[in-house]
């Protein structure tokens, strides 16, 4: 009897996989992950990674947030990489949308707007910069 022949990497396409958001459902995401992971021809400690990563994520989602109820998860193989999305959807943040930091109350979407354009604000300088000084280097002004 013969074996089909393994897919090849490009063919694997896109795996998605809905899980409520309970703790004992977690292996099932981290027996999705080694499946994906096996089918991209990891090694085994490279699989051993991918299910610590995805049950570390799940883990942290689930204590951490309250009022969810499904966890989402997108696996996406392509000729060199895996991509995965992880997503989760909280109604609770319209309930509760104020965090304590700092000593002080803000509104989450605040705080996440101001980390945000910081970011960007930072990104956009250090890019700014590393351009300028790699441009002058590599083309000079005439003296």
């Amino acid at each position: 009897m013969m074996n089909a022949p393994e897919p090849e990497v490009q063919t694997l396409g896109v795996v998605e996989l809905r899980i409520p958001a309970r703790a004992e459902w977690v292996a099932v995401a981290r027996l999705a992950a080694a499946a994906v992971g096996s089918r991209m021809r990891f090694s085994v400690d490279e699989i051993d990674d991918l299910k610590l990563a995805i049950a570390e994520a799940c883990t942290n989602i689930i204590q951490r947030s309250e009022g969810i109820e499904n966890i989402d998860l997108r696996w996406e193989a392509g000729p060199t990489e895996l991509r995965i999305l992880l997503a989760f959807g909280n109604l609770a943040l319209f309930w509760k949308p104020i965090v304590h930091l700092f000593g002080g109350q803000y509104r989450l979407f605040d705080v996440g707007g101001a980390i945000g354009l910081a970011g960007m604000s930072l990104m956009v300088i250090v890019f700014t910069l590393k351009n300028t000084i790699r441009l002058y280097r590599e083309e000079r002004i005439p003296q």
